[in-house]
Formats: C-alpha cells, sequence, structure tokens
C-alpha cells in the first residue's frame, strides 16, 4: 500500500516506521526538517517537508496516488482540513485523522471523516480498569 503521514512527531513517525516495517511505501510530511531523524533510514521512508495541508506538498507526497493517508500532526484543525482535501479531493479511500481534543471528534464526524483521539481511547481504559470486577 502507498501511505501518507502527516506530522513526523511521537505518533507519525512511529506509525511511519511501523508501517514500513510492514512493507508499505511510507511518505512523511512535516514541517520541521529535523524531525525526519526519528524515521529509521534503513526502511527507506520518503520524507517530504512543508505543510501538510498545502496542496503542492501533499502532490509531491503522491496523493493523488495514495492508498491512505493519517493526519498525526500538532494541529487538530490542520489534521481536520487536510482529511477533508485528501477525501474529498483526491478520493483517498482511507483517511483518518489523530485528534488531540476529544470535542474536535463530533466534528470529524459531521464531515464524514474518521477521527481517533487518543486520550478518549486511553481514558476509557483507565475506566474500564478502575471499575473491573
Amino acid at each position: 500500500m502507498r501511505l501518507i503521514v502527516l506530522g513526523c512527531g511521537r505518533a507519525g513517525s512511529y506509525l511511519a516506521n511501523y508501517l514500513a516495517e510492514k512493507e508499505h511505501e511510507i511518505t512523511v510530511i512535516d514541517r520541521d526538517p529535523k524531525a525526519f531523524r526519528a524515521l529509521r533510514k534503513e526502511l527507506h521512508i520518503r520524507a517530504v517537508q512543508g505543510p501538510g495541508t498545502d496542496i503542492d506538498i501533499l502532490k509531491e507526497a503522491g496523493i493523488e496516488r495514495a492508498n491512505a493517508m493519517a493526519a498525526v500532526m500538532d494541529d487538530d484543525d490542520a489534521n481536520l482540513m487536510a482529511c477533508l482535501i485528501a477525501k474529498r479531493l483526491y478520493q483517498v479511500p482511507k483517511v483518518v485523522a489523530g485528534l488531540r481534543n476529544p470535542r474536535m471528534e463530533k466534528i470529524s464526524h459531521e464531515f464524514g471523516l474518521e477521527a481517533v483521539c487518543p486520550l478518549t481511547i486511553g481514558v476509557h481504559r483507565i475506566m474500564d480498569a478502575l471499575v473491573k470486577e
């Protein structure tokens, strides 16, 4: 599969490295060229520097041929915008937004986007562990 990961922080670099280990073709986009240091060189992950909501940057990353995209930048609004661009303009089959703010999940669903909020997942797992009998 050809996948694009927007954001090369902790989540993005972990995701990109993991997917590349599974032999997917990965391109990572990040504004900060230093962020790409977290990518394992032996995995041959392609790095594109620039904003993940910029159409020219997305094209350089191969959005027109992508099978999937994950937006895990540190800005929920940018993640949602990038996902809308990928889904509506380029018909990327699978698009997922990583969100920091649980309130943004509802907004993402209103736009028909799939979203994952680690905080929500973590809190639910903690609650389950606390009340487990």
